[in-house]
């Protein structure tokens, strides 16, 4: 049995290369890598396995669970280990590499108290929000010979801005809710505060996190719009926060009571607008369901699916 080690020191260069060898769909450079693996705040070491050879890595699979937990999840949600990227360099595969590094892994996510495993998204540090089987079959193959069970489906949209304006029953729409006290605008430092509470009360809290952690490092309020009912945060979108990618959209959000007014709407599309008029040429996310309203309110406005991803789970 070939020997299975944590990742180290040095690793780097070799990791990211055989990466790119098996995940060729979803490349990384060293500094991807950095900024989306080694310093999300859950990484450990220990959770990284890998199987060194000579001049390179043979197979990984890297584990994580959250070391902080928020008021809002619920008490399964922190019992729930996560499987982030698994790969099999492809001269070594069918030779129970990658079954090591799952099994190490999972010996990894029990010591942490995990029942449940999870192969999807870990926000906000991702690659991607699930397996995408049309590129990657074997890799669903593999996941249900190890027990695992396939859950939701997601997709990824993308829309051009090159011919984007913003239809006439949008501007309808605005104007109805101007006269009824809805405020659409970019995010100032008078309503940070109350942008941040809202989300950790209505959504996942990680969103706050990241608006937290763009800001400290230089990014710019302007790229975030709510929308407000009195001094009251009601809504939310963004772009261009997540990995520092401008043609990136989201997170985007209403409250659940406001959603029938279409306030997500004029949101979106002022959004657009603004990426537009600097410049961008594309708009796109990496996850939704594509049965959702929001999938819906996207197809409308230009977007069309150009991914699609399934999780998985296990029990452990």
């Amino acid at each position: 049995m070939t020997a299975v080690r944590s990742y180290q020191s040095g690793d780097i260069a070799a990791l990211v290369t055989t990466w790119n060898q098996i995940l060729v769909h979803d490349p990384v450079n060293q500094e991807r890598f950095a900024a989306s693996i080694l310093c999300d705040p859950n990484m450990e070491a220990e959770g990284f396995s890998v199987i060194p050879e000579a001049g390179g890595i043979a197979a990984f699979a890297y584990a994580s669970v959250r070391r902080r937990t928020f008021p809002e999840e619920g008490a399964a949600e922190r019992h729930v280990g996560w499987i982030n990227a698994f790969g099999v360099h492809p001269v070594r595969r069918r030779q129970g590499l990658g079954a090591q590094c799952m099994e190490a892994a999972f010996a990894y996510l029990r010591l942490k108290g995990c029942h449940t495993i999870r192969v999807g998204a870990f926000v906000p540090y991702y690659i991607a929000p699930g397996v995408d089987l049309e590129a990657y079959p074997a890799a669903g193959e593999f996941l249900l010979a190890l027990g695992f069970q396939r859950e939701s489906e997601l997709v990824s949209m993308q829309a051009s801005l090159l011919h984007f304006t913003v239809p006439p029953d949008v501007e309808t729409v605005q104007s109805r809710l101007l006269e009824a006290g809805v405020q659409f605008e970019a995010l100032t430092a008078d309503f940070l505060l109350d942008l941040l509470n809202f989300i950790r009360r209505n959504f996942q809290a990680d969103a706050a996190q990241v608006i937290q952690n763009t800001l400290r490092n230089g990014g710019r309020m302007s790229q975030i719009f709510i929308a407000r009912e009195n001094r009251a945060v009601i809504g939310y979108c963004m772009y261009g926060l997540y990995d520092g990618n401008l043609e990136r959209f989201g997170p985007f959000g209403v409250r659940a009571d406001q959603r029938r007014r279409n306030v997500g709407k004029v949101l979106l599309y002022r959004c657009m607008e603004t990426m537009q008029a600097q410049g961008l040429r594309t708009v796109w996310f990496k996850s939704t369901s594509e049965a959702s309203p929001a999938a819906q309110l996207y197809r409308r406005a230009g977007f069309q699916t150009v991914r699609r991803f399934h999780t998985f789970s296990k029990p452990l």
